[in-house]
């Protein structure tokens, strides 16, 4: 029998024991209100995965169940009884639950597809009232397959088998296997994995554990600055991965090593030697394992590139591809990370930051293949297109931010969507120099793209913008070489714009007598857009500057006398007030567990006033996550006492 619309099995009807279909273009609900139903075997094979099966009521299956194409779904609060097998076929099969009816098994599971369960839709911290268990009762149902499993506020129990369920916020019935992983928080959790070149053994020492075996403290030495997130440990015999660096003799690891050991012989190496590799080894369903993805990358030589690519994702779950805060490039070429080929974006989400994007032989910096990317902060040099995204690929609703492209034989960014379904991407501040195009979008389709707060100058075109497919304004270009719209646009050069134009000194920081600085629009989403490409907060002055760099020109107020002051070029470190106690010295706490590792006494610290007063600081403790100051050499643009505002996102 094949079923293309609603099925219902009502009392005193004998349903037969020959095979169900349900196909079709449509959703489709099955009732069962009677005692049989078809028992020769179920199919379900859609035309779509938009195209579901719903539960109208509580349904028992007497015989295989067979998902090949399209999605079976439980509805609201309903139960789903299989007295026999189940097995999901491919990619396109799903199974799914986002009620509070349960999953009683009679049989195992062959698993090729995605069984996506979450108690009371989806959000994470519901009760766990979906139960998954076996039928009869405390029999073990054993799970197989390459498929994936999402489990959120469930309660399982007698699940086993080699297919591995993450279950998030939710409990443990009993009686599961070991592969059956709970996780009680919602949480969730940076996974970071270190990629560089250096080959063999970092550092060596010794140290010890806490009483819990994820805190280290170095017994001998320090941490070499370029040893620290996502770098491998191994303590004796036990591996783990440096979580976050607390100070220059302590670290916090990923996983436990092991409680209360003491001279312990303690190396460190790097993980992954190329981000292909990266990829290939943690490309997994983040959104199953309630994690994000980061692989850090170290200045240990160039870096082959390849694909950020297979990794399931949402916009809470995804992969990025950054550098440790101290590797991370100064503004300018040579200074930073390098990656030697191109980079490909395929997973949607995905975040690629603060690299320098600089391929041996000239070719596409970063191919953008999937859509709402957030790429930012890089350097790119020696491309043909700098960021290339067209609609073929998926690429839409991208934001493109704080960028350079300097040298592309073709386009900095080149964006094409000829699709009216597919949003537009948004290019801000993002610096051009000596581009054949500078900026360029085309296509026709009914939401445009947006270009506002960039610079496009010395480039043989600085902007080729669809106009009627693009919004475009604030920003700056030459006399007879502007952007196709805008009524607040600069017209400059690059001699007045940039800090140094010559090859061999290369700075495209904003010089002092720049247009470009409070020239741009300072109404944009500041959650993304607050700092610049080196982390320097925008709207110091209550407006934002052009360009890839704010501004750093500040003037500073000398004292007579001895004082100590820290003078380096890492980066600001970008912070959220939780509270301000204290009447000088003030102690200042931070929420969300800041690394404050490469924060140091006389650092400065600036609060989200706006004002934005600054404060010298006189103790750090990265454990408690504060630092205390006091108003004293740096007191130019400060209050009575320390702002606890975050408007401006204090660093």
């Amino acid at each position: 029998v094949e079923a293309r619309g609603d099925i219902a099995f009502l009392p005193g009807i004998g349903a037969g024991t020959g095979k169900l279909l349900l196909s079709g273009g449509i959703s489709q609900t099955v009732t069962q209100t009677g005692a049989s139903v078809i028992a020769g075997g179920w199919e379900i094979n859609k035309s779509t995965t938009s195209n579901s099966v719903i539960l109208g009521s509580s349904l028992t299956i007497p015989c295989p169940l067979v998902i090949t194409y399209g999605t079976f779904d439980q509805g609201a609060s309903y139960n789903l009884t299989l007295s026999n097998t189940l097995s999901l076929t491919g990619a396109n099969s799903i199974l799914r639950n986002t009620g509070n009816g349960d999953l009683y098994l009679g049989a195992n599971v062959t698993n090729n597809g995605l069984v996506d369960f979450n108690g009371y839709g989806y959000s994470c911290g519901d009760a766990d009232d979906i139960i998954v268990t076996s039928t009869p009762a405390a029999t073990a149902r054993s799970w197989s397959g390459t498929g994936r499993i999402r489990m959120y506020d469930v309660t399982p129990s007698y699940m086993t088998g080699t297919q591995s369920a993450y279950c998030i916020s939710s409990t443990n019935g009993g009686g599961n296997g070991s592969t059956w992983i709970f996780k009680n928080s919602c949480e969730i959790d940076t996974v970071s994995r270190s990629i560089g070149t250096a080959s063999g053994v970092l550092y060596s020492t010794t140290g010890s554990t806490n009483n819990t075996g994820d805190t280290v403290t170095l017994s001998s030495g320090t941490l070499p600055q370029n040893v620290g997130e996502g770098d491998s440990v191994r303590v004796n015999s036990n591996s783990s991965f440096i979580r976050k660096k607390i100070n220059l003799t302590q670290f916090i690891l990923q996983s436990p090593v092991g409680v209360n050991l003491s001279g312990q012989p303690i190396n460190f190496y790097r993980r992954y030697t190329s981000v292909a590799a990266w990829n290939t080894a943690r490309a997994t369903d983040l959104v199953a394992q309630n994690t994000i993805e980061k692989g850090v990358c170290y200045n240990d030589g160039d870096i082959p590139g390849g694909t950020i690519g297979v990794f399931y994702t949402d916009s809470a779950h995804y992969p990025i591809l950054t550098s440790e805060p101290s590797q991370k490039h100064k503004g300018v070429f040579g200074s930073g990370v390098r990656i030697n080929s191109s980079l490909t974006v395929s997973s949607k989400f995905a975040v690629v930051d603060g690299l320098e994007i600089f391929p041996a032989t000239r070719n596409n910096g970063i191919r953008a293949n999937n859509s709402r990317l957030k790429i930012r902060n890089n350097l790119l040099k020696n491309v043909i297109d700098g960021i290339y995204l067209h609609d073929g690929n998926g690429a839409s609703d991208c934001y493109i931010y704080n960028n350079i492209f300097y040298d592309a034989s073709n386009r900095g960014i080149s964006s094409y969507i000829n699709n009216n379904a597919a949003n537009g991407n948004s290019f801000y501040h993002n610096t051009f120099y000596k581009c054949a195009t500078g900026l360029y979008t085309g296509g026709t389709r009914a939401n445009h793209d947006t270009v506002v707060n960039n610079i496009a100058i010395g480039n043989t075109v600085n902007y080729s913008l669809s106009v009627t497919n693009t919004y475009a304004d604030f920003n700056a270009g030459e006399s007879g070489n502007m952007p196709q719209e805008g009524l607040n646009n600069v017209t400059t050069t690059p001699l007045e714009t940039f800090a140094d134009t010559s090859t061999a000194g290369l700075n495209l920081a904003l010089s002092a007598a720049s247009q470009c600085i409070n020239s741009a629009d300072s109404s944009l989403p500041s959650k993304i857009l607050h700092t610049d490409i080196v982390d320097t907060i925008r709207s110091r002055y209550n407006k934002w500057d052009m360009g890839a760099f704010e501004f750093g020109g500040l003037a500073f107020q000398y004292f007579s006398g001895t004082h100590t002051y820290t003078i380096g070029t890492s980066s600001n470190i970008n912070v959220s007030v939780a509270s301000v106690t204290g009447t000088g010295p003030w102690t200042i706490t931070f929420s969300g567990n800041p690394d404050l590792s490469q924060i140091n006494i006389n650092d400065c610290f600036t609060d989200g006033y706006t004002t934005q007063g600054k404060w010298k600081i006189t103790s750090v403790d990265d454990v408690a996550n504060t630092v205390t100051v006091q108003n004293t050499e740096y007191a130019s643009g400060s209050g009575t006492y320390p702002s606890s505002r975050n408007d401006l996102q204090a660093t």
